[in-house]
């Protein structure tokens, strides 16, 4: 009886084990693990999923009183589509997203084994000495199951010791000079989204200061280069329903470097098809007919 009572004994410590083991986790790291006032850093949010597949996390960030929160950068993030975008809310960075086909962590070259994901990273100024905190709130992550499951989850807050004088310059970071990555913007339609009426979808990624919008624009020329430009979101309601039109999709990162996709018409028009051809033949044929009135009125 003794062996048997062991026996459950360890086999519930096992069963405990696995699952912290298998809980999904968000921490942080910092470029500067003890900052002084007035000083400038960089704070990661880092998510490991113990090699669980996930597709979907959300979470608030929360800061203690003598760190604020300048701005938020996603350039390496391993999140596909923001459903909300991270931005600051009552001093705190909110977000969500998803990872469409499941995510288990980065893989690095020549490994099997899958490392933890940045999800963004925040730019923080340190404002007064002593103990700081940032912390992660409301902290979801759902397994790729196709039930959207939530998954056990650890979270780690991250203490600084914020010195009380500036002992170095505030951290300058190089200058974005490298547009987003090339990427590719995709025509749709769906009997849950605008009805079945086709629009795009597109997803850019920028490794250094992330993107910041983008810009759609519909038209039968192939230059995309002058007005008529929108600033659009993903999915985006398409204009030309008939698809006879070239689509560009702008990525702009907060820099201000640019990445165009352009999409070719799926219907192009026939030069015959299309009404301007016509009215330029007209108005060709009127100005002729008005020049040789004028003559013929000279002549007489």
């Amino acid at each position: 009886m003794k062996k048997i009572g062991f026996l459950i004994l360890l086999s519930t410590f096992y069963f405990l084990f696995s699952n912290s083991a298998m809980a999904a986790s968000f921490y942080f790291e910092s470029d500067q693990p003890a900052p002084a006032v007035g000083q400038v850093f960089k704070v990661s949010l880092m998510l490991d999923t113990q090699e669980q597949e996930i597709n979907a996390l959300e979470g608030q960030v929360v800061f203690s009183d003598n760190l604020e929160p300048l701005e938020i950068l996603e350039g390496e993030t391993m999140v596909v589509f923001w459903l909300d975008k991270p931005h600051l809310e009552n001093s705190q960075v909110v977000f969500s997203g998803i990872v469409p086909g499941g995510y288990r962590g980065f893989l690095m070259p020549y490994s099997q084994d899958y490392h933890p994901a940045k999800v963004l990273e925040i730019m923080v100024e340190a404002k007064e000495p002593g103990q700081g905190q940032i912390s992660l709130a409301a902290g979801r992550v759902l397994l790729n199951d196709g039930l959207g499951t939530s998954t056990e989850l650890t979270t780690q807050p991250l203490r600084l010791e914020i010195l009380p004088i500036l002992l170095s310059p505030k951290k300058v970071y190089p200058k974005d000079i490298i547009p987003p990555e090339p990427f590719k913007a995709l025509v749709s339609n769906d009997p849950a989204i605008f009805e079945n009426q086709y629009f795009l979808a597109f997803a850019a990624q920028d490794k250094d200061t992330g993107v910041d919008y983008y810009q759609v624009k519909e038209s039968r020329f192939k230059n995309p280069w002058f007005r008529g430009w929108k600033i659009a979101e993903s999915p985006y309601l398409l204009h030309d329903q008939k698809l006879t039109s070239y689509i560009f999709v702008k990525a702009v990162d907060k820099a201000g470097n640019e990445r165009v996709a352009v999409i070719t018409p799926q219907n192009p028009y026939k030069w015959y098809q299309d009404v301007w051809f016509y009215v330029i033949i007209m108005s060709v044929i009127f100005i002729i007919f008005l020049i040789k009135q004028k003559k013929r009125r000279a002549t007489q």
